[in-house]
C-alpha cells in the first residue's frame, strides 16, 4: 500500500492524493469522517459535496468543528454564503 501511495504522490502530488482519497471514499464512505470528506471535496473544488459533508459533520456534532470559524483549511469555503449558514447553525457569528 505504501508503494502505491509513493507512486501516486510522485505522479501527481497532493491533487492526485486527494483524488485517490475521494475515489476510495466513494467505495467505502463509512471509512472517512464527514469532516475529512468536506475538506477533501473543498480542496478538489467540489463545493456542493464539501458542504453536504460539512452539514453531516455539524449534524453529528463532530468535535473537529471547534475551529471551523478560524482554521485556515476552511478558507476555500469561506467565500460561499453557505459557510455562514453553517456557522449560524452552530451558534457562531457569521463572518463579515
Amino acid at each position: 500500500a505504501l508503494e502505491q501511495l509513493k507512486r501516486v504522490w510522485a505522479e501527481g502530488g497532493r491533487p492526485a492524493m486527494v483524488k485517490g482519497v475521494l475515489q476510495r471514499a466513494s467505495i467505502q464512505p463509512q471509512a472517512f469522517p464527514a469532516i475529512q470528506l468536506a475538506l477533501f471535496h473543498a480542496e478538489a473544488g467540489e463545493l456542493d459535496a464539501a458542504f453536504q459533508h460539512l452539514e453531516r459533520a455539524i449534524e453529528s456534532h463532530d468535535p473537529s468543528l471547534v475551529q471551523l470559524a478560524i482554521a485556515p483549511q476552511w478558507d476555500i469555503l469561506r467565500v460561499d454564503p453557505w459557510f455562514n449558514q453553517c456557522l449560524s447553525r452552530m451558534g457562531l457569528r457569521p463572518l463579515p
